[in-house]
């Protein structure tokens, strides 16, 4: 997840309220000014007082986010967008069941640091589903993980895909899982993290 915050921006001889959120891949502005910016477009940054400023092209865009937001989100946009690595919380040496074939280079180079594991000793489960059936697989490869453990199930994104996030909900919640978190994959795909519901 990104920052948030409500605010006033100037762009271009235009201000208004909006909600600014930075996401991993795009600033989005939502309310009286509508835009999403990739953050590869933004070329420069700073703080002056409570403002954050932004280089768009020819363009500046300023946000007044207070002092200490300022400060903060332009650490972030420093910092760069997190590895899909630590957004699926896998550092070297993390124990990972991998269920399907991980058929994008995001995923290969998510997991290139971490120990391929059988399901008895995985710390996380990383399955790439399609159907029903690979689905149950990664819900099955989970159960026999140590208890803690989590499932990231990766599928195609959008309205138009042939087994989305609605399918893998329903499969997965039926099977006594609940989701907690999403992640970009890549512009096609994208991942949610299921955990065993507590009893």
């Amino acid at each position: 997840m990104g920052r948030e915050a409500r605010c006033i921006c100037r762009w271009e001889g235009g201000e208004g309220a909006v909600k600014a959120l930075l996401e991993t891949e795009a600033l989005v502005l939502r309310g009286a000014l509508r835009r999403s910016v990739p953050r590869s477009d933004i070329s420069r940054a700073r703080v002056v007082g409570e403002t954050l400023r932004l280089g768009l092209g020819g363009e500046e865009v300023s946000l007044a986010l207070g002092a200490k937001a300022a400060s903060s989100w332009l650490e972030a946009l420093r910092a760069g967008p997190p590895s899909l690595a630590k957004k699926l919380g896998i550092v070297p040496g993390t124990r990972v069941h991998v269920v399907g074939k991980l058929d994008a280079p995001e995923l290969e180079e998510a997991v290139r640091d971490a120990v391929r594991a059988s399901r008895p000793s995985a710390a996380l489960v990383l399955a790439r589903v399609s159907d029903e059936a690979s689905t149950r697989r990664a819900a099955d490869a989970l159960q026999a993980a140590p208890p803690g453990s989590a499932l990231w199930v990766v599928f195609v994104k959008g309205k138009t895909s042939p087994f989305g996030e609605a399918a893998v909900r329903a499969v997965l919640r039926g099977r006594s899982l609940t989701d907690t978190k999403v992640a970009s994959v890549s512009p096609t795909l994208t991942a949610a993290r299921y955990h065993r519901v507590a009893r």
